[in-house]
């Protein structure tokens, strides 16, 4: 069923903490404005490789109608991860102009890359778009970000090129997430 209402304003049930299978614990929230320097400062310490693969640029900040966009919780929903006072990832659920169709993106610093913290967010995004009625998910990628590729294709994505070949789209029906484990 196509998602006809705009999500509800509420907390997402995704907050709280997560523990990684190195026994860090991280905390997940809801994005809002009071991250704004957090979100600067994650930007900041991830390489220029990350930032690359998330924004298809290394520009070194995120412009602030970027930010206001992340907030925006007409336009999707975004999630931060902080752990020690700091913010370590962002992930986001970008509501498409496509019925039934929202789009998944993450930033994960460097240091916290390859722990299964992209994992866990993936399927917390996946469950949030389940929760609001979309049918499919989809993430647009740079061919050579091999992790993001294996992330998604462990979650069931169908990775296409599109007709820039170093892009790929990925798509995950939502339907085929809700039995997936939590791991």
């Amino acid at each position: 069923m196509v998602r006809l209402t705009q999500p509800p304003a509420e907390p997402s049930a995704a907050e709280g903490p997560v523990r990684l299978a190195d026994g860090a614990e991280v905390q997940v929230k809801p994005l809002t404005s009071l991250y704004r320097e957090a979100l600067r400062d994650l930007h900041e310490r991830c390489s220029p490789e990350t930032r690359r693969f998330r924004y298809f640029t290394a520009n070194p900040t995120l412009p602030p109608r970027v930010f206001d966009r992340l907030c925006d919780r007409a336009r999707g929903q975004s999630l931060v991860v902080g752990h020690d006072g700091q913010v370590v990832a962002l992930a986001s659920l970008t509501f498409s102009a496509d019925p039934g169709i929202a789009e998944i993106a993450f930033l994960v610093e460097d240091r916290w890359q390859g722990r299964g913290l992209g994992g866990r967010l993936a399927r917390m995004l996946l469950a949030q778009a389940r929760d609001l009625g979309f049918a499919e998910v989809r993430a647009t990628l740079l061919h050579d970000n091999t992790r993001m590729r294996r992330l998604l294709g462990s979650l069931g994505a169908t990775l296409t090129h599109t007709e820039d070949p170093g892009v790929m789209e990925a798509r995950i029906a939502v339907g085929v997430m809700a039995t997936a484990s939590p791991s």
